[in-house]
Parts: C-alpha cells; structure tokens; sequence
C-alpha cells in the first residue's frame, strides 16, 4: 500500500491494512509524477539495524510507532570524531563542514555538531550553499533524529575568524555564501538552521567584497531560520547580510542580528533590488552610517513582521530609491511611519549586553523580560509556514510552530494581550518568553 506523507521527516507511524510482514520505504516525489521515484528523488526505508538494507516490520493490527526513516542521506559533521572521516555517521563524521557541503546532493542534509568551524585558510574562503541541501546545527553528537537538536545547549558557530584573533583584516569576506547564479538561483529547498554566524569581514571594494561579512546571497532564495549573526563587518553594505536581485523573498525567520556595522548601509540586512520576508527576528546593537538595523536600495520591498529594532545606531528602517517597507506588528525605536500597531517603547531584554558589558558580543541575551511590550503582541497570520520543519515532524505547511530555541513559538504569558489572531498570541522578536517545551517529531504513514 501507499500514502503521501509530509517530508522532511525521520520517525513515522505505521497503521491500517491487514495484519502481515511489511517492508516500509519512502521517497519524496520531486517532480508531482506520482509514480515510483525518479532518479535523483531521495529515497529512504526502514533499516532497523543500520545495515543499508531494508528490514521488515510485522504488524499485527496494533499501531507500531517510531519507524527511523531518513529520506534522502545525512552527512555528519563533527571536529571531534576520531572514526574515519567519511561523515556516515557521528563515530565516523567529518571535521569539516566543507568536505560535507562539497558532496552533498538535492534532497540531503548535514548535522552539525557543537563547536567552532571555519571554510577554510584564505579570505576567499566560505561556506557555500549547495541547491537543495539543508544544513542544520545544534547537535550534541549523538542524536539519532534531527528534532533532537538544542542550538542553546550545543552551540555551533560558523566563523569567518581564520588569522590572528587580534587582526580582523585576515577575516573570511563572506562566512557563509550559497551557490547561486543568475541562471540557476537555490531556492528554498536550501536551508540553513542552528548556527551562530560570526566574524566575516568584507573590507574590499569590488567583487561583492565589500557586502555581506556574515551571509552574502546572490539571486537566491534559501531559508535562514534560528540563525545568530554577531560581529560581522562590511565596508558597503549588510554587515551581516545582504541578499541581492533575488527571483522571489528571501525568508529570514527567527534570527538575531547583534553587533554586525557597516560604513555605509545596513549593520544588520541590506536588501539590493531584491524581496525579503523578515518574521520574528530581533535586531540590536547593529550600525551603519546610512541605517543600523534593515536598510532597502535599488527599489527592494520588505516585509518585516513580528520583530524587534531597538538601539541600532544610524536608524532602525531606512529606505532608499524608492523601497518599500510593509512593518506590522513590530517594536521600532522611535516608531516606523506608516507602520501598522507598531510599538516604540523599549523591548526589555533580558540582558542587552551580557554579563560582558559589551552589546554586539556572543554573550547577549535577547529574551524579552517581564513585563515587556512585545510579550502576546504579534500577529499570529503573520507567521510563516515552516518550510525549515523547525520542529522536526515533518510538515512543512503549518505556521510556525517554535522559536529559535526550540520553544513553542505561541504561548500565553500573564501580560494583557495586544497581538492580532487567535490566541495564544505570538510574542515580537526570535524568543518566545516560556519554559523550554521539549520538541518531539512523529509523521503519520
């Protein structure tokens, strides 16, 4: 027998048909044919013992839960694994995130573990998104299915710091990058999750090296969720991104931006003739002399929901060449004309600079504390439907179901509510103020 299922997804349940001896395989139908899969559809099926060889499963009429199903190949990151290098497994993963990203095909994803991964010796170094490869942060090193990630509890950084500490001249100009051309854009298949982007350095005129220290995108549309850019520099524009002449938005959801400059335009995200989708994402600390936080050229549109600007020097929003910005729901230092409930009295977080009394560093803690206006004052239509399967059960239709940690992204809070929807209301920014909620991942077959 055959059912759709959601995809992505790694533990399904099996029920329904006679009682017997099934062998269960999945694959993702790429291209809506309907039939066996393709070549190049990932494909997947119960291998209980690991072998690489499908294995049965005896059903009886009762519902068996916890069928492990990759569909399509893991590659495993690690610097500390001491097996062989291949990235098969977590005993035998890579060092490098690079060696996984060099062999990764459409439809994989590579787990990374905690710690602190640079692309490689020279400026010219980073980290280059493949099309249709999800990448993902936030593992211990053991996990079996990727809902098991805890960004907060396994910090996984992706630094462009590759010299001397003391010098950031010898910086990656771009930590992160994807593999776009005009002609063949990634889209939203690309992902990337669970990372702290930190350290890039784009101080050269020409050739993009002055744009986008943290993340530099070019014509595609990949999705950047729970990500943390902090301390990224560009001479020109997007300290810590910039996303230029993209085909459709490009999404940014649940992100943190703290600490990122640039001289001219946008510490945090400039937006060159291109489209952005920002939801739930906090900005502070970023500066630049033309705009601090979101700076829009070249005729761009923005659509920023659900977020957070607040004492980002050389302004919060700013537009140019005729850009436009749609803001709902949002706290905006000083306000945002012709913004919709926008909110201009300070967030409150919980401890802007960190307990190194230096804002823009790693140590910032952007949780909304008690009492803060951004607490049930989102708007919940405003949520996206999660095309990174953040919480790991594999349907990616729902609204967003989790903030950056891994929390559930509506709960109710004490403080009156003031959002738009049905409650329980999103809070502003990329934290929702609550007790971790454990996330558990299970499909139905």
């Amino acid at each position: 027998m055959s059912q759709p299922v959601s995809p992505p997804c790694s533990e399904y349940t099996f029920s329904g048909g006679p009682p017997g001896t099934y062998y269960v395989s999945l694959f993702y139908d790429a291209n809506d044919s309907g039939g066996p899969p393709d070549e190049g559809e990932p494909l997947g099926w119960y291998d209980a013992d690991r072998d690489g060889n499908p294995d049965p499963v005896v059903y009886t009429g009762d519902t068996i839960t916890g069928l492990d199903i990759t569909l399509g190949r893991v590659h495993f990151v690690d610097f500390s694994a001491r097996g062989n290098g291949d990235g098969s497994s977590w005993t035998d993963a890579f060092h490098r995130v690079q060696d996984a990203l060099a062999i990764a095909l459409p439809g994989e994803e590579i787990w990374v573990a905690a710690g602190v991964y640079v692309p490689g010796d020279t400026r010219e170094s980073s980290f280059i998104l493949p099309h249709g490869v999800a990448v993902y942060g936030g593992f211990s090193g053991t996990e079996s299915h990727r809902a098991e990630l805890n960004m907060r509890a396994n910090f996984t950084v992706l630094s462009g710091e590759i010299g001397n500490p003391a010098d950031r001249t010898d910086n990656t100009y771009h930590v992160v990058s994807t593999a776009s051309t005009y002609i063949d854009p990634v889209d939203a298949a690309t992902i990337l999750d669970g990372f702290t982007v930190t350290g890039g350095y784009a101080d050269q005129l020409g050739g993009d090296m002055d744009k986008g220290g943290g993340f530099l995108n070019n014509f595609g549309t990949p999705i950047l969720a729970n990500l943390n850019f902090v301390d990224n520099y560009a001479l020109n524009h997007g300290g810590a991104l910039v996303t230029q002449y993209t085909p459709a938005p490009l999404t940014v959801v649940n992100c943190t931006f703290t600490g990122n400059s640039t001289e001219y335009n946008a510490g945090g995200i400039a937006i060159i003739g291109a489209d952005i989708d920002v939801i739930n994402s906090s900005f502070t600390g970023n500066s630049g002399g033309n705009g601090g936080g979101i700076v829009g050229l070249q005729d761009s549109d923005a659509e920023i929901h659900n977020c957070i600007f607040w004492e980002n020097p050389g302004g919060q929003i700013s537009l140019q060449d005729t850009s436009a910005a749609n803001v709902t729901y949002s706290i905006v230092q000083y306000g945002f004309t012709g913004g919709t409930s926008i909110v201009s009295s300070n967030p409150l977080f919980v401890d802007a600079d960190g307990p190194d009394d230096s804002a823009g560093t790693l140590d910032d803690d952007l949780h909304l504390d008690t009492g803060s206006p951004g607490l049930d004052a989102g708007d919940n239509t405003q949520l996206l439907p999660d095309a990174a399967d953040s919480d790991g059960n594999g349907d990616t239709a729902e609204d967003l179901p989790v903030d950056i940690e891994g929390n559930s992204r509506r709960i109710d809070d004490p403080a009156p509510d003031s959002g738009s929807g049905t409650a329980p209301f999103v809070d502003m920014g990329a934290y929702e103020r609550a007790d971790a909620v454990a996330m558990t991942r299970v499909c139905g077959l």
